[in-house]
């Protein structure tokens, strides 16, 4: 509780009020005992005024308070949130509405003010934007309620559960993108047609014909139809596409709100759906992270809400990556050929352990070495040196860029196909490695 306006209005002329006696009392040592009554007459009187505002406002009820909060939110989003109160008061009241929000998350216009009606419920918003992903639960909403006769503003703290899911923003990023993908698709004439033919994947039983050969002979279903029966099988050309996440201390860098490890989950994304498109199975491996997570690859519509729901609390830690590990963990559990999609920021510092895991993983899938390189290098790169510390900088960025690339020469001389993208172009190049690739029947 803390005084109003109103209150320290009335002592401030109060005691303005008293300033001009006081001073004749200083200089000439005389002064009206009646005012001096008076006024210590008013002070009393008011100061028991306010104790017994403050009482009523410590006994007026709180309005019930509800909060509609969406259960699911996209990352960097605006999304709207709904406060209703509901009240008994008689009088007209202007309060103040402050709801407590998560670590991570913004809003505005906050705090709220409205004015309660009688008789009437009230009803407010305001835009929530989360800037991280994750679960989140809100607490407390603070409420400022004036005292009867406005001397006193009384914060209470109401408790207001609620809780939501913060995911990572796939209808703002590529709302465009993916029809914009779906056309290009189409245009391209990729799309996934069965092949008749000798593979291994089951297809039908059909009537001999010329051409056939007898091993194709379903003995079983001749001898019930008393006709010759043959099996007919088509190539299996499903791929299983299987990315290997970073969520260790090199994805921490941010360009902009979103850090690179945001970057890589969106490219994830959209790479999954892509493939998902064309038939293919997903899955997703992570390393470095508080607790490594595998979801296996898995075909269908149904395999990216899966996705989603495995990787929207996702976060990055301070572990370096142990990609040996992660490789030989990854060859446990991923038996079949796969792609494998290694998504990470690489520093020469990597040069030990990631060619040794990348050759133990290409015996067996084939590998893609994705690595985010900062926008803000490339801009320190190419800034005038007028100083200095720019100079000092300029160098600093030119040491880090060379061993980079140096890092990345040595790759690519071992075989190591790898794809060097800014975090928002990450998505769209691979892609279009993927459809390359899908294209020229390496998968």
């Amino acid at each position: 509780m803390k005084p109003a306006r109103r209150l320290l209005a009335l002592l401030g002329v109060l005691f303005l009020a008293a300033l001009p006696p006081g001073v004749q009392s200083a200089l000439h040592g005389e002064g009206s005992s009646a005012f001096a009554a008076l006024w210590w007459g008013l002070l009393l009187a008011l100061l028991l005024l306010a104790a017994l505002d403050a009482a009523w406002l410590h006994w007026r009820p709180s309005p019930r308070l509800s909060r509609q909060l969406p259960g699911h939110l996209p990352q960097g989003r605006w999304s709207e949130v709904r406060l209703r109160l509901e009240h008994g008061y008689r009088r007209a009241l202007s309060v103040e509405l402050f709801d407590h929000l998560p670590a991570g998350m913004s809003g505005e216009p906050l705090p709220l003010r409205l004015q309660l009606h009688p008789g009437e419920d009230a009803e407010c918003g305001y835009r929530l934007r989360p800037l991280e992903r994750g679960h989140f639960c809100f607490l407390h909403c603070e409420l400022t309620l004036p005292s009867p006769l406005g001397l006193w503003q009384g914060r209470r703290r109401l408790e207001l559960l609620g809780e939501t899911r913060v995911y990572p923003d796939f209808s703002r990023l590529y709302r465009a993108r993916l029809m914009a993908v779906d056309t290009w698709l189409g245009r391209l004439g990729v799309r996934q047609l069965p092949r008749r033919g000798l593979g291994q994947s089951f297809h039908q039983l059909r009537e001999f014909r010329d051409g056939d050969t007898l091993r194709q002979i379903d003995w079983k279903a001749t001898a019930r139809k008393h006709t010759p029966i043959v099996r007919e099988y088509r190539d299996e050309r499903d791929q299983q596409i299987l990315f290997l996440l970073d969520c260790g201390r090199h994805m921490r860098s941010r360009d902009g709100e979103l850090a690179h490890f945001d970057h890589a989950l969106d490219a994830c994304l959209l790479l999954a759906y892509v493939a998902l498109r064309q038939g293919d199975a997903v899955g997703l491996a992570t390393l470095a992270g508080e607790q490594d997570r595998y979801l296996a690859p898995a075909k269908g519509d149904a395999q990216l809400h899966v996705l989603l729901n495995a990787v929207h609390d996702l976060q990055t830690t301070r572990r370096p990556a142990d990609f040996v590990a992660a490789a030989n963990l990854l060859l446990q559990r991923q038996r079949r050929r796969a792609l494998v999609v290694i998504l990470s920021n690489l520093r020469d510092e990597d040069d030990g352990e990631l060619p040794a895991a990348v050759r133990r993983l290409a015996r067996r899938h084939r590998v893609l070495v994705a690595s985010l390189r900062e926008e803000v290098l490339d801009r320190l790169s190419h800034a005038p040196v007028e100083s200095h510390a720019d100079a000092l900088a300029y160098c600093g960025t030119i040491d880090y860029l060379n061993a980079r690339a140096g890092l990345h020469q040595r790759l690519a001389a071992a075989g190591i196909p790898l794809l060097d993208a800014r975090p928002a172009e990450l998505g769209p190049e691979l892609v279009a490695r993927y459809l390359a690739w899908k294209r020229a029947g390496v998968l």
